[in-house]
């Protein structure tokens, strides 16, 4: 099976005008997708399948993120780089 994975890049992205079968939202974006299926069924359009993902979470329970990998606060597995290296 193949997949078109879309990143959207404002609110809607194309689920408005395209059939897809899943749309894969984090907790603050569940009800934007709820809106989504809202607005398409007013327009005869099938629902979109809403699969919620949690966040992984970091040593200091904060969701993992690339910005927070790229900005020196944790490592790739979560772990804070500001306490290596501290004695305890």
């Amino acid at each position: 099976k193949s997949y078109n994975i879309q990143t959207l890049k404002d609110p809607f992205g194309s689920t408005l005008e395209e059939n897809y079968e899943f749309i894969v939202v984090p907790p603050e974006t569940h009800p934007l997708a709820l809106k989504i299926n809202e607005i398409r069924k007013g327009t005869l359009r099938p629902e979109i399948k809403i699969v919620n993902i949690n966040y992984v979470m970091t040593d200091d329970d904060a969701p993992r993120s690339s910005t927070r990998i790229g900005q020196g606060e944790i490592d790739v597995h979560g772990h804070l780089k500001r306490s290596q290296g501290k004695s305890e």
